[in-house]
């Protein structure tokens, strides 16, 4: 018997918490990648250092496809986490699946790589709301570093 998507995704909390303390909150794929998120929140300075995980920072950080609310999640492009963010483009997809097994599909429909402090190196802009802000409806962005100063931010509703 198949195991429903909620069974699923309560049995990689399970896995996630025993081999790292962490809390899983769902996962986020594209390009053929899929990466797991842990509950994280601003006072976290730098995403998860283990492969294959990213966590949430800015936003709401209790990752749902269903609150109407955006998560920022962050991981590292040198673990390869998400170095696949890189590739995504204007209408590319994201599908998140949250701790409770509800799944979504966002699209892209904005890019920039920001400075450490949230400017765009493109235009100069400050993106800082822009990235934190839950109140962008139902959305997630994705951030990965392309530098040690220089970062892809991916926005999907």
């Amino acid at each position: 018997m198949a195991l429903t998507p909620a069974q699923v995704a309560a049995q990689k909390g399970a896995s996630i918490r025993e081999a790292t303390g962490e809390t899983y909150v769902g996962t986020v794929s594209g390009l053929g990648s899929t990466t797991d998120v842990i509950q994280g929140d601003m006072s976290r300075t730098t995403a998860p250092v283990q492969a294959g995980l990213a966590m949430t920072w800015g936003g709401a950080t209790q990752l749902s496809t269903t609150d109407g609310l955006t998560t920022e999640i962050a991981g590292h492009a040198k673990s390869n986490t998400f170095a696949w963010i890189t590739g995504l483009g204007f209408g590319s997809t994201v599908g998140v699946t949250d701790a409770r097994g509800n799944s979504r599909t966002y699209t892209v429909y904005a890019l920039d790589d920001v400075n450490d402090d949230s400017y765009s190196v493109r235009t100069g802009k400050d993106q800082y709301h822009a990235i934190i802000s839950a109140d962008q409806g139902e959305a997630v962005v994705l951030q990965t570093c392309l530098s040690a100063t220089v970062n892809r931010i991916v926005w999907a509703r």
